[in-house]
């Protein structure tokens, strides 16, 4: 989907979209939507599933909510505006970027067979509501995190690095504008199962 200058409006069925079960056309599908130019905003509330172990998921816009299950297999997933978790996500592909802020008080949950990166703010406006990694070659968020656990019951837990997951770099590049604050949470603020090695 390309949208033009003006404010665009794109729907998505309750079914969410499907792309996976096409029997015609290319062996490999991808879901993108380009609305740069404007004040767009794209939300994602229902399940989306490309085609193929090539079919990723690219979304440009001032602003993208996602609030759903988007799986890409082995396919790149790239968010490139401000994006706002609008409820519970879950993000299942091979590499996985968000090259904006992201915020929302939701939890995020990424399983990755590629990197995973964060370049802007996580949770600078609004803290989100926990992330879980599952599995992901590296992950790297180098512009400060902020999550926060209340009112979440005593086991919840704040960032939690799979087995899965090789490596995690938290380092901000700017400690005392971008920090790095996981507060709140009745487990553990950041919990790693094991086997992530060079994290820091």
């Amino acid at each position: 989907v390309l949208g033009t200058g003006a404010t665009d409006r794109i729907t998505l069925g309750p079914r969410g979209v499907n792309l996976a079960a096409l029997t015609a056309g290319a062996t490999s599908q991808v879901f993108a939507i380009d609305a740069r130019g404007g004040e767009d905003v794209v939300t994602v509330r229902n399940p989306v599933r490309t085609k193929g172990a090539e079919g990723g998921c690219v979304i440009q816009a001032a602003r993208v909510n996602l609030g759903a299950s988007i799986n890409t297999q082995l396919g790149t997933q790239r968010y490139r505006g401000r994006t706002q978790l609008v409820g519970a996500t879950r993000l299942t592909g091979g590499e996985i970027a968000f090259d904006s802020t992201l915020d929302g008080a939701h939890h995020l949950t990424i399983d990755a067979t590629g990197n995973v990166e964060f370049v802007d703010a996580v949770g600078g406006e609004s803290s989100l509501r926990g992330i879980t990694i599952q599995r992901a070659a590296s992950v790297r968020s180098s512009s400060g995190m902020q999550l926060d656990g209340r009112g979440l019951g005593p086991a919840a837990n704040g960032l939690v690095i799979g087995h899965g997951v090789a490596s995690v770099s938290l380092d901000s590049e700017d400690p005392s504008t971008r920090p790095v604050v996981i507060s709140r949470f009745g487990g553990s603020g950041i919990l790693f199962e094991g086997g992530s090695q060079n994290s820091s």
